[in-house]
């Protein structure tokens, strides 16, 4: 395998999948930035565009199984002398995926990205700081299967950093929990020290924390747009509208994701539930078992 590839993650996980007929047929790639179903593919060597199959849509049960951003496959050319040609034929088998549900629907789950070894859970030490919302990004990574990092940005705004970084103790324990500041430079290092060569960090946090600013930090260059806060709420401005992965100059990557204006848990297991231990023990003294905690008489959780 190209040494490129091993630059991008690769590793004995994914050569193990490959067939005699995937060998044969194409090569392997990851999946930078997806577009419906056209996807930018790195070889190692180059970057494609790849059309995926329409089979790879019509048997998918669900859309956990559909490609995303992060994602290992194997793409075959029509052309071999025409990089226009390639088509996406089969994805790999995920080591670690970031699923959340949906925006604005009940209960289809939408992978946010795939592959991933460490989650910077961004947020912003001014007003927009919210515990709950907090809680939830927690749960998603204990989840996913990746490694956490709390990032508390912007903390040339905050006088008082001890109650943020308390509540953060208490509500994951043991997590790694960076400080930082884009107008100082501040924490930046310490960021670097969690995203080695071959590796793939996801950033994820509300609209405007700041998470396209520590990506170009990280870069040293001008790889995403940024937006400044707005005055009145000290809410930042949507800044990313795709998911894409960029390689850093250390042969670090870095996944930057839209910020979530709705964040729905899929699937979430007993362990990552300990987040919601103090709701969890509100719905036990509900006046009905089968309460939905959505406003029905003598709900406990409401209240």
């Amino acid at each position: 395998m190209s040494q490129g590839l091993e630059r991008l993650g690769w590793d004995g996980f994914f050569e193990e999948q490959l067939t005699h007929k995937d060998r044969k047929r194409g090569q392997p790639g990851r999946i930078i930035e997806a577009f419906r179903k056209r996807f930018l593919v790195h070889t190692g060597e180059r970057v494609v565009w790849a059309l995926a199959r329409g089979a790879m849509f019509h048997r998918a049960s669900s859309r956990t199984q559909l490609p995303a951003v992060g994602d290992f496959c194997v793409i075959e050319f029509a052309n071999p002398q025409d990089p226009d040609s390639a088509r996406l034929w089969r994805l790999l088998e995920r080591r670690t995926q970031l699923v959340r549900q949906a925006a604005g629907e009940q209960t289809k789950p939408q992978v946010i990205a795939a592959n991933i070894d460490t989650i910077f859970v961004v947020t912003s030490l001014n007003q927009d700081f919210n515990t709950r919302r907090l809680e939830r990004y927690l749960a998603l990574v204990e989840e996913s299967g990746a490694r956490g990092v709390v990032v508390l940005n912007k903390s040339d705004l905050c006088e008082d950093r001890a109650p943020f970084l308390a509540r953060v103790d208490e509500l994951a324990p043991g997590m790694p929990v960076v400080v930082t500041s884009m107008k100082d430079h501040s924490g930046v290092e310490a960021l670097r020290a969690h995203s080695e060569p071959g590796q793939t960090v996801a950033l994820i946090g509300s609209s405007g924390v700041g998470k396209s600013t520590l990506i170009n930090e990280l870069a040293g260059d001008q790889v995403q747009a940024t937006g400044a806060t707005r005055q009145g709420d000290g809410k930042g401005r949507h800044t990313t509208t795709t998911r894409q992965l960029v390689v850093m100059p250390d042969d670090s990557l870095l996944i930057d994701t839209p910020g979530m204006r709705e964040l729905g848990l899929w699937q979430v297991d007993s362990s990552a539930l300990q987040a919601f231990a103090d709701v969890e023990a509100a719905g036990v003294a509900c006046k009905f078992r089968d309460c939905l905690h959505e406003g029905e008489a003598g709900c406990a959780v409401q209240e």
